[in-house]
């Protein structure tokens, strides 16, 4: 099972894109091709809230996301036909959900990538009428689900992001080699979970913010 990602604008030369091949476990779940973002001293450390992430750097991931929303008005063909989802972590900014036509989701995600402090745009929308219902629901309560297993696996959710997209699980962390794999596999075995796809920044010493 695999999942390509596209990215729409280059990493800064600070980053590494690595693609690794399948990691498949016999479970109800696989992971599919690792996308690994690679940045030496991503790490500043745990800030108030609980996040890995430096308060400056959340600051400018909400601000991005905000004129990627804003950016979502130029395009009047969404309206009552798409249903657009913006995540950013890190300068990362991941597009989920449907869209009308082939040209308006590349158009989207070019747009979007020029947005200031936007280091790349990973492009996962799909063309088609937007999710039921029941399928958001269904994917709201997988991430539950998938926040509660990594408690489970004793790792701090707070250094996660957590996106489920049609029972794909995406993970967005900073975090070493060995818990970005816990993670994975504890959402990997997760009922409903189709796929797990892992956007890690891993730092550049083992060395993390204790965990929770």
């Amino acid at each position: 099972m695999s999942l390509s990602l596209t990215p729409f604008k280059p990493l800064k030369t600070l980053l590494m894109l690595i693609l690794a091949s399948t990691m498949a476990f016999s479970l109800s779940g696989c992971i599919a091709p690792v996308l690994i973002l690679a940045g030496g001293g991503a790490v500043v450390g745990a800030n108030t809230v609980g996040s890995n992430l430096p308060f400056k750097t959340q600051e400018e991931d909400s601000h991005i996301k905000m004129k990627a929303l804003a950016s979502l008005k130029d395009f009047p063909a969404l309206q009552n036909h798409s249903n657009v989802e913006i995540t950013v972590y890190n300068g990362v900014v991941l597009l989920l959900g449907q869209v009308p036509s082939e040209s308006l989701k590349s158009d989207i995600a070019e747009k979007i990538a020029q947005i200031s402090d936007v280091n790349v745009v990973y492009n996962e929308m799909t063309v088609g009428e937007p999710v039921s219902l029941s399928t958001y629901t269904k994917d709201t309560w997988i991430t539950t689900k998938v926040k509660t297993a990594l408690v489970s696996a004793h790792l701090n959710t707070l250094h996660y992001k957590i996106v489920t997209e049609d029972q794909v699980v995406y993970l967005m962390a900073i975090t070493t080699h060995a818990d970005g794999d816990a993670a994975a596999k504890a959402a990997s075995e997760v009922s409903g979970v189709h796929k797990v796809i892992k956007a890690y920044f891993y730092s550049a010493t083992e060395a993390m913010p204790s965990q929770n």
